[in-house]
């Protein structure tokens, strides 16, 4: 009986590493995706889907990465969406500590996630900037006092991305790219 308690448990604990994999494989390709669509609205000016496209690409991104440290998905799910607290929770366990540096481009970006639904921009309005470089920055001019700023800058985006996927996220050896409704894939091997 002691054998097959032993198996029972080793059997879950197969079970628990291929969704733990499975996790983190899911959070990696949305992650991708997102980051996609949204630097393909970003460029087409769509205002303000590219932020809360960009918004959810590095949340899924940051939760892959947090996936592949250990956290379960009921503690990614505790953590909702906003970015600041899964920011915190992914500094916390990463091993960088020049991360602070994009602390500003998170609080920045996470604004973006208020304009999923249109009540917000309805109800007080807003002023939005997209903003290619850095040294493109300028500040939204005209604006009406109290009127929400959003202020989208491609180039915070990329970096966040660019550092948490060459740290943390490496696509498994079997993850696939599905071409759209009419079946394909590209493999990575």
């Amino acid at each position: 009986m002691i054998f097959a308690g032993w198996r029972r448990e080793a059997s879950l604990s197969a079970r628990m590493q291929k969704l733990a994999q499975d996790a983190y494989a899911a959070f990696f390709d949305r992650s991708i995706q997102y980051y996609a669509a949204g630097r393909f609205a970003f460029h087409s000016g769509l205002t303000p889907v590219a932020g809360n496209l960009l918004h959810h690409a590095v949340e899924m991104c940051l939760k892959g990465a947090l996936s592949k440290k250990g956290f379960g998905l009921k503690q990614l799910y505790k953590l909702g969406h906003g970015l600041p607290s899964i920011w915190a929770e992914y500094k916390h366990v990463a091993p960088d500590p020049g991360l602070d540096r994009f602390d500003a481009a998170v609080t920045e970006l996470n604004k973006h996630e208020e304009l999923r639904y249109p009540d917000r921009m309805l109800n007080q309005g807003m002023g939005s900037l997209f903003v290619l470089k850095r040294s493109h920055t300028a500040h939204i001019s005209g604006s009406a006092a109290g009127v929400p700023q959003y202020v989208l800058n491609l180039e915070d985006v990329d970096e966040l991305m660019s550092v948490v996927l060459k740290q943390d996220i490496t696509p498994p050896l079997d993850w696939k790219i599905e071409a759209g409704s009419q079946g394909g894939s590209a493999t990575g091997e």
